[in-house]
């Protein structure tokens, strides 16, 4: 974690840059605090290399959800010497609040890209903020911007944890693979614990247990895959055993064949449409196809969508069109159920490597257990408080 270097408040222009790079805090200590008028060219050089020298939040107090981040680095040792002593010891008061508005601390964390608003919400059994404030907060022009706000809530009927989230659309899942994983990293920071520990959390999908591995990586018993077609729930026919497996679906004239599974969360599987062989990912129209899946008459829940290559037996790729938050970079549970899919229509072994657009995971369906097993990564990236 960081120590702020260079915290300037500039009274006409609202904004405040914290710096801790030697570029910045030099072009910083350049502008006089005082000025009441300031050289937008700084600002403009500055914006233009937000990871070249990503050193530095800019602090707009005109935003409805105005932010105050530490950004966590690995890469960039601070420089004092770029800073006065005086400036060293400053204490830096914001301007003040408008309308008494509330505080929430948060970390931000991402699995793969699929990014999280995490809240520590272990002294309540309601989350903290409601799903119109997670809307704001997930914003990414007006707030800390994300795919969704997760909550780390006391446990129930002995699970260490509880796990609720709201999307960015303010819906609420039932779980999230890409979440699960990234609260499981959260909680063991929150812990301080330096050794491999699983957790017990609790969901609206039911029990999961990721176990937090020493290299970083999370591996998650997902549970089994549920293949009844009214709990996952689709209107689709199963076939001679109940499964909705290779069915015919009209998607705005077009015939896509699809194969629906649960993994606590409603999805729809396709391997490309009727009479073509392979589905060209990089040509497929995500942003205008996916809401035709999740809003379809066959999906009374809605439903997220996986769109899938199968690169060899042992090697998958898909796009994902997530209920709720629309085109995201990975889906755990997603990735979960496309491996249960290829199994089932015999494309793929039971375990496999599956791309997304973020960076791949490691899915297997076992035989003994029945169980789907996901590894994956989480990474923090930063911590803050927003004003709500």
């Amino acid at each position: 974690m960081i120590t702020v270097i260079s915290k300037r408040y500039f009274a006409s222009s609202r904004i405040v840059v914290m710096a801790t790079s030697t570029f910045l805090v030099q072009r910083l200590a350049s502008i006089p605090q005082t000025s009441s008028v300031v050289d937008t060219s700084c600002f403009k050089e500055l914006l233009q290399y937000p990871y070249k020298h990503s050193r530095y939040v800019p602090y707009n107090h005109s935003h409805r959800s105005s932010l105050v981040i530490s950004r966590q680095l690995s890469s960039v040792r601070p420089v004092m010497s770029q800073v006065s002593v005086k400036e060293k010891q400053a204490t830096w008061n914001p301007p003040p609040l408008e309308n008494d508005k509330r505080s929430l601390h948060f970390v931000k964390y991402h699995g793969l890209g699929n990014d999280f608003i995490l809240v520590d919400n272990r002294d309540s059994k309601v989350p903290k903020i409601s799903p119109e404030e997670a809307v704001e907060l997930c914003n990414r022009n007006f707030g800390v911007g994300g795919d969704g706000v997760i909550f780390v809530l006391p446990g129930v009927d002995g699970t260490d944890y509880s796990m609720r989230i709201f999307n960015s659309d303010g819906s609420e899942p039932e779980m999230c693979g890409n979440g699960i994983r990234c609260m499981a990293r959260y909680i063991a920071k929150l812990e301080n614990a330096i050794e491999s520990r699983s957790y017990k959390i609790h969901t609206l999908a039911g029990l999961i247990v990721p176990c937090v591995r020493e290299d970083g990586q999370v591996v998650v018993d997902m549970g089994p895959p549920n293949l009844n077609p009214a709990q996952i729930p689709t209107k689709l026919p199963g076939n001679e055993k109940g499964f909705v497996v290779r069915a015919p679906l009209n998607v705005s004239g077009k015939t896509w064949i699809v194969t629906c599974v649960s993994m606590g969360n409603p999805h729809c599987v396709t391997f490309g449409e009727q009479g073509t062989q392979d589905l060209d990912l990089d040509a497929l129209p995500l942003e205008q196809v996916g809401p035709l899946f999740e809003h379809h008459q066959m999906f009374p829940a809605r439903t997220n969508t996986e769109f899938v290559q199968v690169l060899s037996p042992s090697h998958l790729r898909m796009r994902v069109w997530e209920r709720g938050a629309g085109a995201t970079l990975a889906c755990g549970t997603g990735a979960c159920a496309l491996l249960v899919a290829a199994v089932l229509e015999q494309r793929a072994g039971r375990k496999c490597r599956v791309d997304l657009p973020g960076g791949p995971l490691e899915i297997e369906w076992r035989e003994d257990d029945n169980h789907v097993y996901m590894t994956g990564p989480a990474e923090a990236v930063f911590s803050g408080t927003a004003f709500l």
